[in-house]
């Protein structure tokens, strides 16, 4: 017999009902927790009526409300929240009379007991956001610390945790917590090993570099500061180790790295260290220049310029690297302030000083097309020597290209396919540009390299 069914038979079997206006009611309530409707939990009735009884179940929906229709007077309704592994109810049960009349029955919520572990990940007096911490044990779930370094976990039922921060390059102390709920764990909180941030290399030039990064002490015990580097993605130098008091949180470190080679690219991080462990700043690179040779080319800015002939070998139609130490001391001749040409290959590739400073770049693709130049909007100062290097790299359908001001990069673009090589007849030039084209340059050029590699 259907509970609908049976909920009316004892009664209808002993009375004459008497008004036939008599209807079922409902009974309704929601279950949540922390003030968030659950799905799915199943809500367990008994009940019994002067002449039948029975039991049954309804669910949840989507939002946490359920409702159990079709109940008839005179009738006791026992209501239970199904048991969830490490949860506990309030109120545990109720019970509910319909009585004599038909009224709707409505408010038969139940709140879902559970817990919550929260605390802070912290670098010196400073919270660390962007922070992963990952939470296993009873229930495994992650999380990111906010922008103050706060976390938290909710929602949790009782049994044993353990939490773990993690960071790709930071330490932490301790490596984990674990706790126990209940009942709810504040102050789950973690400190960084000293936190090291590597900063952009200055000052590059003539076998010398200085390093720079930043460190937060953890403002209890002292740290020791030092930086790696080497050649290629090495790290096999190191520089002297310098010791921050413990009232220390966040200051800028410096050294000089010195005996650096002409033409290669260098790695170099931050290293902070305590009692408690060690942490790295991300590698970053520069690229050391090639020294002046103290014998730099003069152009007079108006009619001087070297050529280096049509040999094949400087036609580069893929990857192509253009470097130079310049002095310049006055605009060129170019038009409408085009300024000079540093160095280039007339219908292809060229490589200029504007009047305004700027360094900029005219390249012909294939099919061969007018050489616009492209300002990077990098200045290059007057009676100031700095090297630059353009470097262009074929990948794919397009084309990469980057510049290097002493070393550094300062400029990066996407351009379209190779380069044309359809100039025979076209010569490479230092200080000046070909055809009717005057954009002599005015200064000194000096180490003109150019490179069919990027």
């Amino acid at each position: 017999m259907s509970p609908f069914l049976s909920r009316w038979h004892g009664l209808l079997a002993g009375c004459v009902m008497l008004s036939t206006s008599a209807h079922a009611l409902t009974l309704s309530g929601r279950v949540t927790d922390d003030g968030l409707g659950l799905s799915g939990i199943r809500i367990n009735y008994t009940w019994s009526s002067p002449f039948a009884s029975g039991d049954d179940f309804v669910t949840t929906d989507a939002n946490g409300n359920w409702s159990s229709p079709s109940w008839g007077p005179a009738t006791s309704i026992a209501l239970t929240p199904a048991q969830s592994a490490g949860y506990s109810w309030t109120p545990s049960s109720r019970t509910v009379s319909t009585g004599a009349g038909l009224s709707d029955i409505g408010g038969l919520n139940f709140e879902r007991i559970s817990y919550s572990i929260s605390g802070t990940v912290r670098g010196g007096n400073d919270g660390v956001g962007g922070v992963v911490v990952t939470l296993s044990g009873a229930m495994n779930l992650s999380t990111t610390t906010s922008p103050n370094g706060t976390y938290s976990f909710v929602r949790l039922r009782t049994g044993t945790y353990t939490i773990t921060p993690s960071n790709a390059v930071l330490r932490f102390l301790p490596t984990n917590l674990i706790t126990t709920l209940a009942p709810s764990r504040t102050g789950q909180d973690f400190r960084l090993n000293p936190l090291a941030t590597t900063l952009p290399a200055t000052n590059i030039g003539f076998g010398l570099a200085t390093l720079n990064g930043s460190v937060m002490g953890d403002s209890t015990i002292p740290t020791r500061v030092w930086f790696e580097y080497g050649a290629g993605t090495n790290l096999n130098f190191r520089t002297a180790t310098n010791t921050l008091p413990a009232s220390t949180n966040l200051t800028l470190f410096t050294t000089i790295a010195s005996n650096l080679s002409g033409g290669l690219k260098y790695s170099y991080r931050l290293a902070a260290a305590n009692t408690r462990g060690t942490n790295f700043g991300a590698s970053m690179s520069f690229l050391m220049p090639f020294l002046a040779s103290g014998g730099a080319m003069s152009f007079n800015g108006t009619t001087a310029y070297v050529s280096a002939g049509t040999n094949p070998v400087l036609r580069v139609s893929t990857n192509l690297t253009i470097e130079a130490w310049i002095n310049p001391t006055g605009p060129g001749s170019g038009s409408g302030g085009s300024g000079g040409v540093i160095a280039g290959r007339e219908g292809e590739y060229l490589l200029a000083r504007f009047a305004d400073g700027t360094i900029r770049y005219a390249l012909s693709n294939v099919p061969p097309s007018a050489a616009g130049y492209v300002n990077t909007a990098i200045i290059t100062p007057l009676n100031e020597w700095t090297h630059v290097a353009l470097t262009y790299a074929v990948i794919g359908p397009s084309s990469q290209l980057r510049l290097y001001t002493n070393g550094v990069l300062a400029y990066g673009s996407i351009g379209p396919r190779a380069i044309a090589t359809t100039f025979t007849q076209n010569d490479f030039r230092i200080g000046g540009r070909q055809a009717a084209f005057s954009q002599f340059f005015h200064g000194q050029i000096d180490e003109v390299r150019i490179w069919d590699s990027a």
